[in-house]
């Protein structure tokens, strides 16, 4: 009896082990493809990763609506600080440093959003004008040419009657008082500077500034400190010169000055300080002072803005073209040609 028993077992135990190798070869087949599939899945991923970067930077729809944003919410913390929004900070913080095409796509939808819901529009700062000799010589030698725009500000575009202390009033950055008498003073100096052509001695507008009790309208602030700031801020800057041994400075208006003030600030001043007794000839009294034709200054304006748009417009289509187009392929009698050659 045992060993019938042992015999009948046998086979028991061997096709338990048969039946184990099946399983374990099956398991083994299961489990060969699974790298393969991880690392199919890994590029898969990364090339997904890839097409969508690639769908952000060539306007994707989504990516561009998310950029748009990013560009607007830039542009309105850039403007609280009075910091002009450059061209760098652009790239790195809204397009990743993307090609230039993606630029002037999600720039010109940016100036829609600005301009339908906010009332505002971005505008391209001027450069600051080279009053000493040196730096004259020096842009002669170098063939210094119009750069693109590098940085831009926002402005109202609101019509005048809604540009009110009611629908626009000052900020909030300290107090609106303390905001409202800043945009005052930098308004009086912008327009003392270019009523004198331009170009105001340091002792003359320390002088203008001491008439006007200017210490006492900015509380605890210096005047020293005040001028500073408003140079930091674009506003204002002030050149030195060493003639002899005598030190020249002199202030002269800002690209910030220029385009935020400009001259339709410095015409609503001087109207305003005259009142009703302003002389018949003030508005050509005016436009001589700052070298201006006998236009109204918002012809003026609407003039300058257009040219604005059309030098954009330039920019971005030379942008376009500087960028290398990719070879177009050969058609098929080509191929064949080279092929024979080959």
């Amino acid at each position: 009896m045992p060993s019938g028993s042992r015999k009948r077992r046998a086979p028991v135990e061997a096709e338990d082990e048969s039946e184990e190798e099946v399983q374990n070869t099956q398991k083994a087949r299961r489990r060969v493809p699974e790298p393969a599939e991880s690392e199919d899945g890994e590029e898969d991923d990364a090339q997904d990763a890839e097409d969508a970067a690639d769908a952000d930077m060539d306007g994707n729809e989504n990516g561009q609506d998310q950029a748009v944003k990013k560009f607007v919410r830039l542009a309105m913390a850039c403007e609280f600080g009075r910091v002009p929004i450059t061209r760098t900070v652009i790239r790195e913080k809204v397009l990743s440093n993307s090609n230039a095409r993606a630029f002037r796509r999600v720039f010109e939808d940016t100036q829609v959003q600005l301009r339908t819901k906010f009332g505002m529009e971005m505008v391209p700062l001027p450069s600051r004008d080279k009053h000493l000799l040196r730096d004259k010589i020096n842009a002669q030698k170098t063939n210094a040419k119009s750069k693109s725009t590098q940085s831009y500000i926002l402005t109202s575009i609101l019509p005048k009657a809604y540009r009110t202390p009611t629908i626009m009033p000052p900020s909030t950055v300290e107090s609106p008082a303390a905001e409202a008498t800043y945009i005052g003073l930098y308004t009086v100096v912008i327009s003392l500077i270019a009523l004198n052509g331009d170009v105001l001695p340091d002792h003359k507008l320390a002088r203008y500034l001491e008439r006007l009790n200017a210490d006492q309208m900015m509380g605890n602030e210096k005047t020293d400190f005040v001028l500073k700031k408003m140079e930091r801020q674009g506003y204002i800057f002030k050149t030195t010169d060493n003639q002899g041994d005598e030190q020249v400075i002199e202030w002269h208006v800002g690209p910030r000055g220029k385009t935020e003030v400009g001259n339709r600030g410095i015409k609503g001043l001087v109207t305003e300080v005259y009142g009703q007794n302003a002389p018949q000839d003030l508005d050509k009294r005016i436009h001589s002072s700052l070298g201006m034709e006998v236009l109204t200054i918002e012809e003026v304006e609407r003039a300058a803005r257009q040219n604005n748009r059309e030098d954009q417009a330039e920019q971005g289509e030379s942008e376009a073209e500087s960028e290398p187009e990719p070879e177009p392929e050969p058609e098929p009698e080509q191929r064949t040609r080279r092929n024979r050659r080959g």
